[in-house]
């Protein structure tokens, strides 16, 4: 009977033993197991912190070609813009010479009837006093236009040009063929702009 009870305590003692050893094998590994995470992060934590010469040589690349390319829409948009606003600018002074072309040509032709009664005049005065009077009259009101820019187109005996006389007779001269031999009505322009065509009479072969 003793010896019996003496068996069950030495098992007893065994289990106890294979448990504590089991529980520090456990927790062992527990801990080695967290110690090699702990490296494992820490290596990885290191392999952030210190990326190598290429990773950084192709970022700065990255960055340069964005930065590059941000700057030439840059560039594309300013030239757009300058090109708008030069358009615009052209147009509007367009604008401004055209209205003040369309002015000036109807304050001129209320002076056309007065300046085709002085021209009339000229040929049908006998008088010399009287004829030296119109004339200066005359020369009055040319300079008058001619300080705002208006030229009186007289193309007595000079070659046709349809842009600025208005041929409303031909007569057979072939000496002056092609000229004007005749003008019943003086033109008129403002700078390249045409405000009256002159009448003219024109020489021709047959």
């Amino acid at each position: 009977m003793s010896k019996n009870k003496d068996e069950v305590n030495k098992n007893d003692n065994i289990d106890t033993e294979t448990s504590e050893l089991t529980e520090e094998t456990v927790e062992n590994t527990v801990v080695n197991g967290e110690d090699s995470e702990e490296v494992d992060e820490e290596n990885a934590v290191g392999d952030q912190e210190a990326p190598t010469a290429e990773m950084l040589l192709i970022e700065a690349g990255t960055k340069i070609e964005a930065l590059t390319k941000q700057i030439k829409e840059q560039q594309d948009q300013y030239l757009r813009l300058r090109a708008e606003f030069e358009n615009f600018r052209k147009r509007a002074l367009s604008e401004g010479e055209q209205q003040r072309v369309k002015g000036i040509k109807l304050a001129i032709e209320s002076f056309f009837p007065s300046m085709d009664g002085i021209d009339k005049a000229l040929t049908m005065c006998k008088d010399d006093a009287s004829l030296k009077g119109i004339q200066l009259v005359r020369k009055q009101f040319e300079n008058a236009l001619l300080k705002i820019g208006v030229e009186e187109i007289d193309p007595m005996e000079k070659p046709f040009d349809p842009e600025y006389h208005n041929a409303i007779l031909n007569e057979v001269n072939h000496e002056k063929a092609g000229l004007v031999t005749e003008v019943f009505q003086k033109g008129y322009k403002y700078k390249d702009t045409l405000l009256r065509p002159a009448m003219v009479k024109v020489g021709i072969d047959e």
